[in-house]
């Protein structure tokens, strides 16, 4: 168990031993021999402790705590404390970064994860059938190196992204595409890709039909 103030009973201990010695050393009429071999007790009590510190970081994070006395017990399980810390929080992560990827595969549109530099760290299936990525050789590549439409080109790079933008597939000039980057994280961004190629088929019928109704 970690004790909340150590130190209070190392130092104690440790003058209790150093003062042991000198009143030894008194008695024997020895004292710099008696504090020699003290001194030197205490640093191969405490080299061994750094030994047997460094071999467990070494090994496994499943492999439990040393046992130890004093200072170096807590130095231990509070070590061991924050590496289960430190892997629940990574757990959790995965499994957040899990989640995202599944809500992300079940969406009806393209989306791009793309990290500061511009290049594409993830993108769901959509994104394969509608912008024509492929896994795994466009990985790591700049977006705007793949989808080399100049309109898309000009608002990837602007930085102003309030408003979408509309473009052709480059799979397919039969398919329009409405483009929207989003930025989130630290200079992380999301472009999502939505087919709205039937909505402005409609829309265009309907002016058709208007403007035929009128005439």
């Amino acid at each position: 168990m970690i004790s909340h103030n150590p130190w209070t009973r190392f130092f104690g201990l440790s003058l209790l031993f150093f003062a042991a010695a000198l009143i030894i050393g008194i008695l024997i009429d020895a004292v710099a021999l008696c504090l020699l071999i003290t001194a030197l007790g205490f640093l191969f009590w405490n080299y061994y402790h750094f030994y047997t510190l460094d071999s467990w970081l070494r090994k496994s994070r499943k492999t439990a705590p040393p046992e130890a006395p004093g200072i170096w017990g807590n130095l231990f399980d509070h070590i061991h404390y924050l590496r289960q810390r430190d892997k629940q929080r990574s757990s959790n992560l995965a499994n957040l970064l899990k989640r995202f990827k599944a809500s992300a595969i079940a969406l009806p549109d393209a989306v791009i994860s793309i990290n500061s530099p511009g290049e594409i760290e993830w993108w769901n299936e959509k994104a394969t059938n509608l912008l024509g990525l492929l896994w795994p050789q466009d990985k790591g590549q700049r977006i705007d190196n793949l989808i080399r439409h100049p309109e898309f080109a000009n608002y990837f790079r602007d930085g102003g992204h309030s408003d979408p933008i509309c473009i052709v597939s480059p799979v397919n000039e039969d398919i329009r595409l409405e483009v929207r980057i989003v930025e989130y994280g630290k200079n992380q961004r999301l472009i999502i890709a939505r087919d709205i190629s039937e909505s402005e088929r409609l829309q265009q019928m309907r002016k058709d039909f208007v403007a035929n109704v009128s005439h």
